[in-house]
């Protein structure tokens, strides 16, 4: 039996079961939260060999209808109702065993009980995390420690592989005697789900109950990170600022005999962008307007249940190459998240048709609302977000986060689009107000480095044409430094504005040398700074617009690997940086 993320103290389960009197439990109703249709094939024994109660000996049959599976994610519990209530000593498990998908099966599993009888509402406390092997027709059997109970939940972690659905074929208990009893824990605050701003302390308010009054100790973790201990019941530890991303927070309380129960609570802590977040949803947005989203190709919906963990309880999804979604919405910054799993590929993204990234959905195990792709920091205005089949595998359109800013609408210079070779590093720059880009106000930075000398000469470049011009469209700047060669490094920025704006002001200027090495690119701007003949405008907030180009490719003789990603000396990180005027400059 393995134990994960647990304490040492979980070890002592074994010794802490004494079996004066064991029962062999057939559970009276089973509810699973997906593939309700076939629940009880978890609890009725006709895929068993002998009888419909089962033994620990019972051999279950490989076939299909025998067994429960949900679909469309992997993360399924099923609670079982004993009809009384008992301490809960055995748990015996018939993992699915169908012939060549057994990786549907469960592999890591939590187990919960209550005292409760309603088999929806219940309050649980976590007494054991076990490891099932995949497939087997014989019941794999489980020491646990559970006092007073009489509901049990078995929630699956993760599965042996298979990307959309898990499944198990049976499932009976053993009940015996244990003295004393196991600690109950409630957690009032913070609730499932919750999403914490970065930079705001945490409280973990929770209850605990011990009905021996013998508690130990109350340990407090973060994943397996244990934060601290107290012995004092009821719990208030704060935690403060926790880092940005998921956070599981799990009381843990022992009893001096050393019975284990605890709780956990999962939330996410958030870096918001601006001044709220506005959620566009796959399906109920679906539309031609600001927020809304449209789909062109092959696009499928899948639809779960109540208790389907996508975003609305649905997503849709396309591996048909170049099919794609666009998601037009007004803000400074957009998250997407999706669902992630063994079979799905990549798509590529755009934002107001600029520069590609790249956008993995793919996972060792599936997850749903997984954060997929962060945008930069974008002027607050309208924009388009689109993602596109790459054809190598299954993307999602689940759940789209738009940091919305209260402050006025703001046109401001800002990164369109980025190509890199490894001779050349071009990055347009669109700035719609018309003012023209301050070439002494880019800096190159090598590996944090501030890259000398440097020479800056200002020309003016070809007029653009009529049309162009009166499209009414921002036409981008282009930077585009001609880089290593072997000696010396060229950097030209071209800046093109409507004609009936300012001039185009091309700029030239001639940095250091290095050798020819991998490099990453960061071009950073201040989108709240607005430069109008010579005057700054607007907030002095400075924020960074990030976009990498990196991964640079070459074939020569030192480094002639087909198809090979450029692996050069060492690597180098370059970065623009749109420098921010000193703060009186603001008027302030």
């Amino acid at each position: 039996m393995k134990f994960s993320n647990l304490p040492s103290f979980c070890l002592l389960l074994l010794a802490l079961t004494t079996n004066l009197r064991a029962e062999f439990v057939q559970p009276v109703a089973v509810q699973a939260s997906n593939g309700e249709n076939v629940q009880d094939a978890l609890i009725n024994g006709l895929g068993f060999d002998d009888s419909t109660l089962g033994s620990p000996e019972s051999i279950h049959s490989p076939a299909q209808s025998e067994m429960w599976s949900g679909i469309g994610s992997i993360k399924a519990d099923v609670t079982f109702d004993l009809g009384q209530t008992v301490d809960l000593t055995k748990i015996y498990i018939w993992n699915y065993n169908v012939q060549n998908n057994t990786d549907v099966g469960m592999k890591d599993v939590e187990v919960l009980v209550s005292s409760g009888t309603n088999i929806t509402n219940s309050v649980f406390t976590g007494i054991a995390k076990i490891a099932l092997r995949e497939g087997l027709d014989s019941a794999q059997a489980f020491n646990v420690v559970g006092t007073s109970v009489r509901l049990v939940k078995l929630r699956g972690l993760s599965n042996w592989g298979q990307g959309y659905s898990v499944g198990l074929a049976e499932v009976r208990f053993a009940s015996g005697d244990i003295t004393g009893e196991v600690p109950t824990l409630v957690i009032s605050s913070p609730h499932e789900g919750d999403v914490i701003p970065l930079g705001t302390s945490v409280t973990l308010d929770v209850k605990v109950t011990d009905k021996d009054n013998d508690i130990l100790k109350i340990e407090i973790f973060d994943g397996t990170v244990k934060l601290g201990e107290t012995n004092r019941a009821p719990v208030l530890w704060n935690v403060p600022a926790p880092s940005n991303g998921e956070h599981a927070y799990r009381i843990v309380a022992t009893d001096k005999s050393g019975k284990v129960g605890w709780s956990t609570v999962n939330i996410v802590v958030r870096e918001l962008a601006a001044d709220g977040i506005l959620q566009i949803d796959d399906t109920e947005n679906i539309g031609e307007g600001t927020n809304t989203i449209t789909y062109t190709g092959t696009w499928n919906l899948a639809q779960g249940n109540a208790n389907d963990p996508r975003f609305k309880n649905n997503d849709h999804y396309s591996d048909v190459r170049n099919a794609y979604f666009e998601v037009r919405f007004k803000g400074v910054k957009v998250d997407v998240y999706g669902t992630v799993a063994s079979h799905h590929g990549s798509g590529i993204a755009t934002i107001d048709g600029g520069t590609e990234y790249t956008v993995s959905y793919k996972a060792t195990q599936r997850k749903e609302q997984a954060l997929v792709w962060s945008s930069p920091i974008l002027p607050n205005k309208e924009h388009v977000l689109r993602i596109r089949v790459q054809g190598n595998g299954v993307i999602t359109a689940d759940r789209f986060d738009v940091h919305i800013s209260n402050k006025p609408d703001q046109e401001l210079p800002t990164t369109k689009k980025i190509t890199a070779t490894f001779t050349n590093l071009v990055v347009e720059i669109e700035d719609a107000t018309g003012g023209a880009l301050d070439a002494t106000s880019v800096k190159l930075f090598i590996d944090e480095t501030l890259a000398t000398p440097a020479s800056i000469s200002v020309t003016k470049a070809a007029p653009l044409t009529r049309d162009h011009a009166h499209s009414g469209q921002p036409v981008p700047s282009r930077i585009q430094p001609q880089c290593p060669g072997r000696s010396k490094t060229h950097r030209r920025i071209e800046h093109h504005q409507h004609r009936h704006l300012h001039p185009a002001q091309p700029t030239v200027f001639t940095l250091g040398t290095w050798k020819p090495r991998r490099i990453s690119w960061q071009l950073g701007i201040s989108p709240d700074l607005e430069w109008r003949s010579g005057r700054c405008v607007g907030h002095c907030r400075e924020h960074c617009l990030t976009s990498i180009a990196d991964r640079f490719r070459r074939n020569d003789s030192r480094h002639q690997r087909a198809g090979d990603k450029f692996r050069g000396e060492h690597q180098s990180r370059g970065r623009w940086h749109h420098a921010r005027r000193p703060a009186t400059a603001c008027g302030n």
